[in-house]
């Protein structure tokens, strides 16, 4: 009798340590990780290595290298060794998502800027702190993420995006972006700075731009850009490529891609100080007439300036360049169109645009640009997957 009660202790201890070996399984694999705070509907993600980039020869050196603790390489209790995600959502939500390292010098780095009066409102909910920066952002952290979300407009605006960041700081995998489309694309990516991103997410005209050679009715939201980012001499260079979830798109795209050749002359030359931006191209008029001719911003940009037949004669390297308007334009800018003949270049670029930062100097564009003095131009190679 005594045996038998010895060894139903035994088993119901036995049965108890199973128990316990299961829940610690069961929560460890549940453990928040800081990514997870970015949402599945998420169509745009920027992801940057942050310590290589809170450095002198950042662009964004100006604004992270006074937050910066060099020798801990945190930004202000920011885990400077993994990467900060910056992405968009579909209902035209912004957010910034980074890992925490030291939640205690985050939360000082916080009231320092309170007291400067940067955010205000402080609000806790348990373990999780949100502030309000500006009126219409809000800035949230719990012990190992820290999440910045906005733009909003009024009170119960507000209110809603609160519930929705502590919705966000308790999301779980399956409700990440880990498990969206985009994921796999960044991951495929190998730059210190990665792009992936819906068309239907970036600005019009440069996502006409890229889905040069997609059919009519072809919707952006299925087409991704993807691009590694090189930051160097002034120059932030984006090397990007398309990809069609759509078999016909992909199939169309990839057939206007075969029709261009590389392009075989110095454009950098041909860029001015006033150019504003230029896209550069090498293909016969009459296969790219077809293209521009299906595609919003190109059609607008140059047959509304009655280009047409400028681009019907081309036969080799072509320029479109953006320049001040001169007096009684009301469009705000000229279009120059210049073929450029054969040229004697190596290059594999099909498609080259450009945005000459310099020439926004000045303009009311430059209080959207905060890193002027380290960023000289963008440029972008666009390439069909």
């Amino acid at each position: 009798m005594q045996s038998i009660t010895i060894h139903k202790r035994i088993s119901r201890y036995i049965n108890t340590m199973i128990w316990l070996l299961v829940c610690v399984t069961v929560t460890s694999c549940a453990k928040h990780e800081y990514i997870y705070s970015v949402p599945y509907n998420t169509t745009a993600i920027i992801s940057i290595n942050a310590a290589e980039f809170a450095n002198n020869k950042s662009p964004f050196a100006a604004m992270m290298m006074p937050l910066v603790d060099k020798e801990r390489k945190q930004l202000k209790g920011i885990d400077l060794t993994k990467d900060v995600f910056f992405f968009s959502t579909a209902d035209g939500i912004i957010g910034t998502c980074a890992p925490l390292v030291d939640v205690e010098a985050f939360d000082k780095f916080m009231n320092t800027l309170k007291s400067l009066r940067v955010v205000q409102d402080r609000k806790e909910y348990d373990d999780k702190v949100i502030y309000v920066c500006k009126g219409q952002w809000l800035i949230g952290y719990d012990d190992d993420t820290m999440l910045l979300l906005g733009p909003f407009t009024g009170y119960e605006a507000q209110a809603r995006l609160e519930k929705r960041m502590l919705n966000l700081f308790d999301n779980t995998e399956e409700g990440s972006v880990i498990t969206s489309q985009l994921w796999p694309h960044l991951q495929d990516l190998k730059s210190s700075i990665k792009l992936v991103a819906q068309l239907s997410a970036i600005p019009a005209q440069f996502s006409q731009l890229a889905s040069i050679g997609a059919p009519k009715g072809a919707d952006n939201s299925d087409i991704l850009l993807k691009a590694d980012m090189v930051f160097e001499d002034g120059t932030m260079m984006l090397t990007g490529r398309t990809y069609a979830y759509s078999k016909n798109v992909s199939q169309a795209m990839m057939k206007a891609q075969n029709m261009l050749k590389p392009i075989t002359i110095d454009w950098e030359k041909q860029i001015k100080e006033d150019t504003y931006a230029a896209f550069f191209i090498n293909a016969y008029g009459e296969d790219l007439l077809p293209m521009i001719e299906s595609n919003k911003y190109l059609k607008s940009m140059l047959l509304d300036f009655k280009l047409h037949n400028v681009v019907k004669a081309n036969k080799d390297n072509m320029a479109v360049l953006l320049s001040p308007a001169k007096p009684g334009n009301d469009k705000g800018y000229e279009v120059n169109v210049l073929s450029l003949g054969k040229g004697t270049k190596q290059s594999d670029d099909k498609l080259i645009a450009v945005a000459n930062i310099k020439a926004f100097k000045g303009t009311a564009a430059e209080g959207m640009l905060p890193f002027l003095d380290k960023i000289k131009r963008i440029v972008f190679t666009l390439k069909t997957e």
